[in-house]
């Protein structure tokens, strides 16, 4: 045979346009795509069929989102413990994406944020309690360990970025705690309410592709093809 009985391709891509454009190209009666928010993923079928004439499934399209870099950096550190050497490094490598403020809600320059950052002081205040009489002696001890200047501290980091290639601009909170426990002082980043900014993230995606496939005749679906 000098020619195949059927279309048979499997497309892959990481940009949203071109997936959009191949799916456009190819569009036709009986076409699928399915969703996969959680993983940012997208898998047209073009020769799905129907129940009365399903086809071979041999041509599709997949999509696959990437994370910039900017949003690794930042799920990186979340949740992670830091020396203050790295902890005003990341700020410092980062300063494009980064608005800091402290717990008073005062705007801070990059620059004094790291400095803050590296000269955090620890103080450490003991004092002892005494009580002797005839019947009972009784003796504490009570150690207080608190930073030196803490209102001076960053306390909360605005990042923004593109989190996947395709997406638009979002903002994330970031929590910086300073943990004493130790001989050195650590610090401690948190991003605030990450799982509701996944889901948000996931209803973009999937409103994108809808709007693209809007004029065509592939039908959207959320779930796994």
């Amino acid at each position: 045979m000098p020619n195949r009985d059927s279309y048979r391709f499997s497309f892959n891509t990481k940009s949203i346009k071109d997936f959009g454009n191949y799916c456009e190209e190819f569009d036709r009666d009986g076409a699928k795509c399915f969703v996969n928010s959680d993983n940012m993923t997208a898998k047209t079928i073009f020769d799905l069929g129907t129940e009365v004439l399903p086809l071979h499934q041999r041509h599709t399209a997949k999509l696959n989102l990437d994370k910039t870099a900017a949003f690794k950096a930042m799920l990186k550190v979340n949740g992670q413990r830091f020396n203050q050497k790295d902890a005003a490094n990341f700020i410092e490598d980062w300063a494009d994406n980064i608005k800091v403020v402290t717990k008073n809600g005062e705007a801070m320059t990059i620059a004094q944020a790291s400095l803050q950052l590296r000269e955090i002081t620890i103080e450490q205040v003991a004092s002892i309690n005494s009580k002797v009489d005839n019947f009972s002696e009784s003796m504490s001890t009570m150690e207080k360990v608190e930073d030196k200047n803490q209102d001076k501290i960053p306390a909360v980091i605005d990042f923004t970025c593109i989190p996947y290639h395709g997406l638009g601009d979002r903002g994330f909170t970031i929590r910086l705690s300073i943990l004493t426990g130790g001989n050195k002082p650590e610090i401690s980043l948190r991003i605030v309410r990450l799982e509701a900014q996944e889901e948000d993230m996931a209803e973009e995606f999937k409103e994108i592709l809808v709007e693209t496939f809007k004029d065509s005749e592939l039908k959207t679906f959320i779930g796994e093809g």
